[in-house]
């Protein structure tokens, strides 16, 4: 698994969905997972008031329940691809599910961590059109969207990180960046191939 961390609007999904795309790896959001649980099981429930009531275990588990079956999704698939993990905001989630999921065949996991200024990421939130933007001011975005991240413990996982990447320049740039990346670590980005990426050796 790659995953790839760091605050709000660092470009993470924006990334993901690009190896998605062009390559094939298969992404995994992990917010998505605990918001599909929470449908499940109580859907007239509030989510804050649902998600308060679980402790750190019941979604580390339930996180890596799902994303075990993606891999076993990929193996009986004969798929080659990777999966790229975003979503995470605590060094303990991602130490959990590298702990549980079994790397694919042929490769370990990682972790990039992507960041930028603040100033930089508030205008990216504001500009955003794929969601509602609500803070307009940069007051409360930093107190609300960067102070959250901050006590989840993002910044913890860039001490952890295998790769930091400074993700204030065009998006085009990054993605040149990552796939040099992952061409570093023998990956193989065969444009338009879902089944015959090459892997990272141990």
């Amino acid at each position: 698994m790659i995953f790839i961390a760091g605050h709000h609007n660092t470009g993470k999904t924006t990334l993901a969905t690009w190896l998605r795309e062009n390559y094939g790896f298969l992404h995994v959001e992990t917010s998505t997972i605990v918001k599909n649980k929470h449908i499940r099981e109580v859907p007239d429930t509030p989510f804050r008031e649902w998600a308060e009531g679980k402790g750190h275990d019941y979604f580390n588990e339930c996180i890596a329940t799902e994303v075990t079956k993606y891999r076993e999704l990929l193996v009986s698939n004969g798929n080659s691809s990777e999966l790229i993990i975003t979503g995470n905001r605590q060094m303990e989630g991602i130490n959990h599910l590298a702990s549980t999921v079994q790397p694919l065949p042929g490769t370990r996991h990682w972790t990039a961590y992507l960041e930028a200024p603040y100033e930089i990421l508030f205008q990216r939130y504001v500009q955003r059109t794929d969601r509602p933007v609500l803070y307009r001011d940069f007051e409360g975005y930093m107190d609300n969207l960067i102070s959250f991240d901050q006590e989840m413990g993002v910044e913890r996982i860039k001490k952890h990180a295998d790769v930091v990447l400074d993700s204030s320049c065009s998006m085009e740039v990054l993605k040149k960046r990552f796939a040099r990346i992952l061409l570093e670590r023998n990956y193989s980005l065969i444009e338009g191939n879902n089944n015959h990426l090459g892997k990272e050796r141990r």
